[in-house]
């Protein structure tokens, strides 16, 4: 199809021999369905393609969705509770930490414990015995 860029041509013609043969053959009869499918902004599962199958082509054609792809496939495949983070313990990790040894929170976009942060230390009692550094 038209729509496929040419760096991806070669990729899915390996895929059509080595595994997924007939897949060049259903992109030009159902073109509609496949590039509503690869123009779309986030992932988006194909009911009828096996999601091994969905992972081999974002690969191919949409590197920039692969996370999304490999998250759905593991929720599948091992259940939600390997894509959900742990809630972070603050008071564990005090317990766990030692005079000599430093709580260090490494951040992810959209998350702060800054506030978090600053509440348990004025719990404890260390105000200012605290550093943050940024």
């Amino acid at each position: 199809p038209k729509w496929v860029p040419e760096a991806a041509r070669v990729p899915l013609a390996r895929l059509d021999v080595l595994c997924w043969e007939g897949l060049l053959g259903d992109m030009r009869e159902n073109t509609a369905k496949w590039q509503e499918w690869y123009d779309s902004r986030s992932f988006v599962s194909l009911p009828e393609v096996p999601l091994w199958h969905q992972l081999l082509l974002l690969r191919a054609l949409r590197k920039d969705k692969i996370v999304a792809g490999m998250s759905a496939f593991v929720h599948h495949t091992l259940g939600p509770s390997y894509c959900e983070a742990p809630a972070f313990d603050l008071n564990a990790a005090h317990e766990d930490s030692t005079s000599l040894q430093c709580i260090l929170l490494i951040t992810t976009a959209g998350a702060d414990p800054t506030s978090m942060f600053l509440e348990f230390a004025e719990e404890k009692g260390f105000g200012n015995k605290r550093h943050i550094l940024s």
